[in-house]
C-alpha cells in the first residue's frame, strides 16, 4: 500500500513539474527559512522523506528541498553507503525493495542538486551529481511510467549539460 502511494505520488510530482517546466511557474509563498524541526512529520522513513523533497521540489520550495533532503541524508546516509558497498551491479528487480534507503538517499540528493540547478547554483549542483556517481552508483529511482531510472546515469547528462553550458534548458534560466 505505500509503494503503491509512493508510486503514484511521485507520478503527480513528475506531471507537476513538466507543468512547471512549460512556464507555469509558481510563486513561492514565503522567503522564511523553512525549518523541518518546525513541522511535524508523519514518520521519518526514507521513502516519507523523499517523497516530501519531491513534493517542496514541485513547489519551488528550495529550503524544504534542503531540509528534507538533509534529513533524509543524515538519518540513512550511512545505511544507504552500506547497501551500495554489498553490490557490485543493480539488483533485479525483485530485490529492489530491499535497497530503497540507497534509492531514497541518491534520489534525495538528485532532488537537492536539482534544486540548486534551478537556483542558478550549477557548480555546487555539480558536485553534488559527481557525489552520486561516485557513490551511489547503484541507486535507481522508480518512475510512475513503470520502470527505474539510474540516478548516477541521469547525474552523468546532466553533468555533460552543466559543462557544456547547456543546463539552462533543464532548468529554464538562462
Amino acid at each position: 500500500m505505500k509503494r503503491t502511494y509512493l508510486k503514484l505520488t511521485i507520478c503527480l510530482l513528475l506531471i507537476l513539474q513538466a507543468n512547471l517546466a512549460c512556464g507555469q511557474q509558481k510563486e513561492q509563498t514565503t522567503q522564511e527559512e523553512f525549518k523541518l524541526e518546525s513541522v511535524e512529520l508523519e514518520d521519518e522513513s526514507s521513502g516519507y522523506l523523499t517523497l516530501k523533497a519531491w513534493e517542496a521540489s514541485g513547489e519551488k520550495n528550495y529550503q524544504a528541498v534542503e531540509a528534507y533532503a538533509k534529513k533524509c541524508i543524515d538519518l540513512y546516509g550511512d545505511e544507504a553507503r552500506r547497501q551500495q558497498r554489498s553490490l557490485s551491479d543493480f539488483p533485479p528487480l525483485k530485490k529492489q525493495s530491499a535497497f530503497d534507503i540507497l534509492n531514497n538517499v541518491a534520489t534525495c540528493y538528485f532532488i537537492r542538486a536539482e534544486a540548486l540547478m534551478r537556483q542558478g547554483k550549477g557548480q555546487e549542483a555539480r558536485e553534488i551529481f559527481q557525489l552520486i556517481i561516485d557513490e551511489y552508483s547503484f541507486a535507481q529511482c522508480w518512475d510512475p511510467r513503470g520502470w527505474y531510472w539510474k540516478v548516477a546515469e541521469k547525474s552523468r547528462q546532466t553533468i555533460e549539460k552543466i559543462d557544456k553550458g547547456t543546463a539552462a534548458e533543464i532548468t529554464g534560466h538562462s
